[in-house]
């Protein structure tokens, strides 16, 4: 209870802000009381959402390119050593989704890739006919339906 308690204050001081992401990533993953640390993540995933979203719309470039179809590689690659590697973003069907036993969603897009929604929501997906671009990162992959604003956190399984 009282790292959770710390996280809490940290995170609604600012300090938190000030870290880098990987800091607090390390300093979540060092908790002892699994509570507080999946409640660290939390915060610190939304704070990193919100801020991607902020950077979304600040970025708004006049000639946006289209994204480029999804390679069959994408999210099996190991992680680089660049320091700063450039956002790439790839575009795809998705023909399928569905919420598995685990809580997750699975979706699975026309070229038979199968990619997982990293954390439980209580989202849910009417229409699985859309089209959806995986963003990659530094920090992983992310998803974004077209014509919705959001980012959600995915993994490729298949």
């Amino acid at each position: 209870m009282l790292s959770f308690t710390l996280v809490l204050m940290c995170m609604s001081t600012g300090f938190a802000e000030s870290m880098d992401p990987a800091d607090e990533l390390k300093a979540c993953a060092r908790m002892t009381d699994s509570d507080a640390r999946i409640s660290c993540y939390e915060m610190l995933g939304n704070r990193v959402l919100g801020e991607d979203s902020v950077d979304a719309t600040s970025e708004a470039a006049p000639e946006a390119s289209a994204p480029a179809a999804l390679p069959d590689n994408l999210g099996g690659e190991q992680f680089s050593d660049e320091p700063e590697p450039v956002k790439k973003e790839y575009r795809g069907l998705v023909t399928t989704c569905q919420k598995g036993s685990d809580g997750f969603w699975y979706f699975r897009f026309e070229n038979g890739q199968v990619w997982k929604h990293v954390n439980v929501v209580r989202r849910q997906y009417g229409d699985c006919n859309f089209y959806a671009s995986i963003i990659e990162e530094r920090m992983g992959h992310k998803m974004q339906i077209e014509g919705d604003d959001s980012r959600v956190r995915v993994t490729r399984i298949r």
